[in-house]
């Protein structure tokens, strides 16, 4: 329904689809997105996952009857990702059918080292896993770098 609702109501060009553990480097991202080098359309980018197979147990399980193959198509997981406004809603099934790659982009960060619990390295764009605390510490060494 979010992505539903930024179609219908907003102006983007880009749309970052995050959760609400996940810090998000702002200039870093804005930089990123301004790149020459960033398409403007056909546009999916995170943290690439190839290769994975459904879950058959577990909290995210996923039955023979919802999806019978052995390999998922390329997807970006979902703590966060960056969508252009052209690329819909069915994110890793649909774009490989329509042709859209995965941008890969270390910057989406899934682990950190220990040391850096509370400090953007150098790449991170998005970090999943951030507590309200660190996201505040985050944030502030954003705007004041050491």
């Amino acid at each position: 329904m979010g992505f539903e609702w930024a179609i219908t109501y907003c102006n983007f060009s880009f749309l970052l689809k995050s959760d609400d553990d996940v810090f998000v480097h702002v200039p870093r991202v804005l930089s990123f997105l301004s790149a020459p080098t960033t398409p403007k359309k056909m546009f999916y980018a995170g943290r690439r996952y190839a290769n994975k197979g459904p879950r058959r147990k577990g909290k995210w399980m996923v039955t023979y009857e919802e999806y019978n193959e052995t390999r998922y198509p390329d997807f970006c997981p979902g703590f966060g990702y960056i969508l252009s406004h052209d690329v819909n809603v069915y994110v890793g099934m649909l774009a490989s059918k329509n042709g859209i790659s995965v941008t890969n982009n270390v910057g989406f960060e899934v682990w950190h080292p220990p040391q850096y619990v509370c400090v953007p390295i150098k790449n991170t764009l998005v970090r999943h896993d951030v507590g309200e605390e660190c996201q505040l510490k985050m944030f502030n060494l954003t705007i004041v770098p050491r």
